[in-house]
């Protein structure tokens, strides 16, 4: 039984980055928008932070090329932790792109009302999954190390 919650938690961990990712490809030129107008948003907040406007500005010049790593990182990585491959590198790929994405796409602490709150909960629902990652990047595919902690508990 503990084998087959592993794997529906994989599943349901990954089905998200493979249906984004799939979705980013179906309309790359939305999602190229998408990240320039949030970029350009975040770029507005950061003033007087000049390392941080070096890294925006350069997000910006190659936005085509950061959808495209995007789509790589989360259907190769969701494809991973789907199938029980390499689960821990798919994890961490995962991870790498979901740091910034959350930091860039869900800056709630920059907005107001109702709008503020949808950020914060697509925020949180982006930090729950990162833990999530967390815990299949730290145990990866060994099921028996699983079995092992949970009867321990």
């Amino acid at each position: 039984m503990q084998v087959l919650l592993i794997v529906l938690g994989r599943v349901c961990l990954s089905v998200i980055f493979i249906l984004s990712g799939i979705s980013k490809i179906m309309d790359i030129q939305t999602a190229e928008a998408q990240l320039v107008d949030k970029l350009s948003q975040f770029l507005t907040t950061v003033h007087r932070i000049e390392w941080l406007e070096v890294i925006i500005d350069q997000a910006l010049a190659h936005a085509q090329t950061l959808i495209i790593t995007t789509i790589v990182l989360e259907l190769l990585g969701g494809i991973l932790v789907l199938l029980g491959v390499k689960v821990r590198f798919g994890a961490f790929l995962l991870m790498l792109f979901l740091i910034p994405a959350t930091i860039v796409m869900h800056r709630f602490w920059d907005l107001q009302g109702d709008e503020r709150q949808i950020q914060m909960i697509m925020f949180l629902k982006n930090l729950a999954i990162f833990g999530g990652l967390l815990l299949v990047f730290a145990y990866g595919s060994n099921h028996l190390r699983y079995q092992s902690n949970l009867s321990s508990d």
